[in-house]
């Protein structure tokens, strides 16, 4: 096979693989008790190969739609990146300061960190099922564990 003809190829297997790859994608999460939601989305750069956090959205399916929604973060305010395959969020709950989340007041939260287990260099198909644990750090270096079952989103 002459060069020409594997330069060919490749070029059209990553033409193909870059048309197949999602532009948003994420999880959609709920806890064992099935009370709190997260919804966590990536941005997605097929061509750059890269993926960053867009927002992380912690929900309670016990309130009043138009009120679920108990926090959110995101890496534009400051208070979500990503390391080390886990998603920290740095917990400012000026809205729901007296909610308890799985056991522990919102103003007491210091830290979430929310790992799903799959692995980016072998992503999940869509509505693939994966489980994800969400450790509560609070301000008294006490940490709750929950864990959750994700369902996957991917947007073309």
């Amino acid at each position: 096979m002459n060069l020409s003809k594997i330069l060919f190829a490749s070029l059209s297997i990553a033409i193909f693989t870059a048309s197949q790859a999602a532009k948003a994608d994420g999880f959609i999460c709920a806890d064992q008790s099935g009370q709190f939601g997260i919804k966590l989305y990536d941005n997605v750069q097929p061509k750059l190969g890269t993926r960053s956090p867009a927002i992380l959205i912690i929900t309670d399916g016990s309130k009043e739609a138009g009120g679920k929604t108990l926090a959110s973060f995101t890496p534009d305010q400051g208070d979500l990146h990503l390391a080390y395959g886990s998603y920290h969020a740095t917990a400012n709950f000026p809205s729901a300061y007296n909610q308890l989340l799985e056991g522990v007041k919102m103003s007491q939260i210091k830290e979430l960190v929310f790992s799903v287990k799959h692995d980016f260099n072998r992503p999940l198909p869509a509505n693939q099922k994966a489980l994800a644990q969400l450790q509560i750090h609070d301000k008294s270096q006490n940490t709750t564990y929950v864990n959750f079952t994700c369902t996957r989103y991917l947007k073309d």
